[in-house]
């Protein structure tokens, strides 16, 4: 009879820790909504230009300020038992992009930035020392057009080319994280 009463018991404090923890724990864990995760990172969000999932996390591209006074960021926030948590992210003003380094708890690096050219209709971002490349995602929102892609933590030397309708090269921009972990992204400007 006591080893019943012993074992509810145990059952029962695991039930009421997990409960009282849950209960006044969850909001500095993680919150019930994305944009809520956000603002207890970052108090005021901005406008959100676009959310990608990736795995088990989603990419949050956002932009805050107006006219020619803004930031763009990109915040990775992840689901998890209690709701959504922020995990990483940056953002840039006064050049046109940003490369997020693969670091614990974000699932990819990050390469991504503004397209302020409109002849520019696509954004590939090439391995130069493999070749291979990627196509990146655009996205427009309002009057924000931005591009990003998900590569290798192992690529180094990336070039990126912004192509018009017809297919030629209008801006490129080559980045060697092997000399420049943070390399800033000047691409994609007015011309």
């Amino acid at each position: 009879m006591k080893r019943i009463f012993l074992g509810i018991s145990v059952v029962l404090a695991v039930f009421i820790s997990g409960f009282l923890f849950k209960s006044f724990s969850a909001p500095s864990l993680a919150t019930t909504s994305i944009e809520d995760a956000l603002k207890n990172q970052w108090g005021i969000i901005g406008q959100t230009i676009h959310i990608e999932p990736i795995e088990d996390q989603v990419v949050v591209f956002s932009k805050k300020g107006t006219g020619d006074s803004y930031t763009l960021r990109s915040d990775f926030v992840r689901r998890n038992l209690f709701g959504w948590k922020w995990v990483w992210g940056g953002g840039f003003g006064g050049y046109t992009g940003q490369y997020i380094e693969q670091v614990p708890g974000i699932t990819s690096p990050l390469l991504w930035g503004e397209l302020r050219n409109n002849k520019i209709q696509k954004v590939k971002v090439t391995n130069v020392s493999k070749g291979n490349f990627y196509e990146a995602k655009t996205v427009s929102y309002l009057d924000t057009r931005i591009w990003f892609v998900f590569p290798s933590k192992n690529d180094k030397v990336l070039n990126i080319e912004g192509i018009s309708e017809k297919g030629e090269v209008i801006d490129s921009q080559k980045i060697d994280r092997s000399k420049d972990l943070h390399p800033d992204i000047m691409f994609g400007e007015k011309k």
